[in-house]
């Protein structure tokens, strides 16, 4: 019934899923949760306002995906990117910043507009002319022309959310050169080392897909994000237990982690 070396994997999805479930009912019962910070989103506010400020415009782009939305790897890191949008047109929204939003899947054209709609129409205003910008669905078509808005807008700030690839650096490279705050964010492992480096905020990882629950407090989504940093804790005790138990040769706890 059970296989060996799996018993540990089996109770930590288990745990998991009790998580999920326990805080999700709390949040939907309106019980007060605590939260981590997560400061690349709460510094979208800075970085609209700075831009406000200055009179420059934000921008914005989801990421770069190979086939499109329906990509099952890189696709919903370009969703998660559009999640984020919505707080960030919302904020300009308010403060009657500029926003640009380049794109590189022209499906994603018709979601990023209704975004800002929704979120201009709650300001009573219409949405800037030439917010949205289709550019290309070739990779450094794609970047050549993000690079070529920065440089001709300027923007105040320059938010990357989403799946990136090796034009990520590209882009947060250009965005210091025209003095734009920067906020970085990827699921993709091998980009994420460049945003850390070249941003002033970022999200790193998963952090992207917990977008919505910290800012919406969608009970699900919310639910998840509290489940998953209880998981997060655990392992990193296991990995220090482990390193201790395998250094000191403590064979009992060795048997159990090795179930």
């Amino acid at each position: 019934m059970f296989v060996e070396g799996r018993i540990i994997q089996m109770l930590l999805m288990i745990l998991t899923i009790v998580a999920i479930y326990f805080y999700t009912d709390a949040v939907k019962k309106g019980r007060e949760v605590t939260i981590r910070p997560i400061p690349a989103l709460d510094a979208i506010e800075e970085a609209v306002g700075r831009a406000s400020e200055t009179g420059r415009p934000v921008h914005f782009t989801p990421g770069y995906t190979l086939g499109g939305l329906y990509n099952p790897t890189m696709g919903p890191g370009v969703m998660a990117g559009i999640t984020i949008l919505s707080k960030v047109a919302e904020v300009t929204a308010r403060l009657g910043t500029g926003i640009i939003v380049s794109l590189a899947q022209a499906e994603a054209v018709p979601l990023v507009e209704e975004t800002l709609k929704v979120a201009y129409r709650a300001q009573n205003l219409e949405v800037p002319a030439n917010a949205v910008r289709f550019i290309s669905t070739e990779q450094y078509a794609y970047a050549a022309g993000i690079l070529s808005i920065l440089l001709e807008e300027r923007p105040g700030a320059n938010i990357l959310m989403g799946y990136f690839w090796s034009e990520s650096l590209q882009f947060a490279e250009g965005g210091s050169y025209v003095g734009a705050m920067q906020i970085g964010g990827t699921c993709s492992p091998s980009q994420i080392p460049f945003f850390v480096a070249s941003c002033d905020y970022c999200l790193i990882g998963e952090e992207l897909f917990a977008a919505k629950g910290y800012i919406d407090r969608d009970p699900a989504s919310l639910g998840s994000l509290l489940a998953s940093d209880i998981l997060r804790s655990i392992l990193i005790g296991i990995v220090i237990v482990s390193f201790l138990a395998f250094n000191l040769n403590i064979g009992l706890i060795i048997d159990l982690l090795r179930m």
